[in-house]
């Protein structure tokens, strides 16, 4: 079976979702809550409505009476759901939450670096370690020579041949707008305390979105349980509000 699932964002979040499969196209109205959980699709050929609801930490309930005895058909059913994450394997109701996953059998957080980025300051050079004190020291836009070459490190699985040398790089802490030095004094306490570095995912923008958003080449998202679009990260990066 060929399926390809389609989600449309507009201006106050995911507003429709388009599947095709074999062929056949299928348009819902979609519904989320304040979480950005998907709660109600319709059909909007046949009007037919079908409801969605969710445990704490994302495990699909029935949504009538909130037990848990719900199967799901992943293979022609929507796989995001709770904050739009994903859910898959359906014996062990895993959840994709970015750069961690939750095993509801278990009930354990994986530590499971799901966007290739270096998970732990070990793994990092120890020259660029070593720089970090002359990173995040102003908010210019622009990143320096120790800042772009420590992203370069960082994100090096994920970069796709971009490069951060010179670029404009904004910053989104959880679901506001944050800035490079708070970033990086974060990072630093982090590295001092002995933790993990920032858990974040890098949003490369072409050129229609670096036009959209102000003018920045990428953004990157940290702490946040949200897996936001693009369109939603272009949106937030070019407000003006901040924490």
């Amino acid at each position: 079976m060929n399926l390809e699932i389609h989600y449309l964002y507009g201006g106050n979040g995911l507003a429709a979702i388009y599947v095709k499969t074999d062929g056949k196209d299928t348009l819902f109205a979609a519904v989320t809550d304040r979480q950005n959980s998907l709660t109600a699709v319709m059909d909007v050929a046949t009007g037919k409505i079908e409801k969605f609801s969710y445990k704490p930490w994302g495990m699909r309930r029935n949504p009538a009476n909130w037990s848990e005895n719900v199967v799901i058909d992943y293979t022609s059913r929507f796989s995001r759901g709770y904050c739009m994450h994903e859910h898959f394997f359906i014996k062990y109701q895993i959840n994709d939450f970015n750069m961690r996953i939750f095993v509801f059998v278990i009930m354990i957080l994986l530590s499971v670096e799901l966007f290739a980025k270096r998970s732990n300051f070990n793994e990092i050079p120890v020259e660029n370690i070593s720089q970090l004190d002359k990173m995040g020291i102003e908010d210019s836009l622009l990143l320096n020579e120790y800042e772009s070459d420590y992203f370069n490190v960082v994100y090096m699985d994920s970069l796709n041949r971009f490069d951060f040398s010179g670029k404009k790089v904004g910053f989104i802490c959880g679901g506001a707008k944050s800035s490079k030095k708070e970033y990086f004094d974060l990072e630093k306490k982090r590295f001092k305390h002995g933790e993990t570095p920032n858990s974040g995912m890098l949003y490369i923008f072409d050129d229609a979105q670096k036009e959209e958003s102000g003018g920045y080449d990428a953004v990157i998202v940290y702490w946040s349980k949200v897996n936001y679009s693009k369109e939603q990260v272009v949106k937030k990066i070019k407000g003006k509000s901040r924490r």
